[in-house]
C-alpha cells in the first residue's frame, strides 16, 4: 500500500549539516557556481557563510593533504 506524504509534514533541509570541512564546502560552490544562477549563488554563499564560523580556516581540505 502506498502511503502518501505531506510535503509540509517533511523538515526542512539546511545544507549546512553536509559542508563538514573545507572540501565540501568547496565541491559546494563549484557545483553552484557550474549552474550559473546568480540567486543561487547568494544562497549558497550565505551558507557557507553560515558554517564558515564552526570550520579551522588553518586546517587545508582532506583532498589537498
Amino acid at each position: 500500500m502506498t502511503r502518501k506524504i505531506n510535503i509540509n509534514d517533511l523538515p526542512d533541509f539546511d545544507v549546512a549539516g553536509y559542508l563538514d570541512e573545507a572540501g565540501a564546502v568547496c565541491e559546494y560552490l563549484a557545483i553552484v557556481m557550474a549552474d550559473g544562477d546568480p540567486v543561487l549563488l547568494a544562497a549558497a554563499l550565505a551558507d557557507i557563510a553560515r558554517v564558515s564560523k564552526r570550520m579551522d580556516p588553518l586546517k587545508p581540505p582532506a583532498s589537498l593533504v
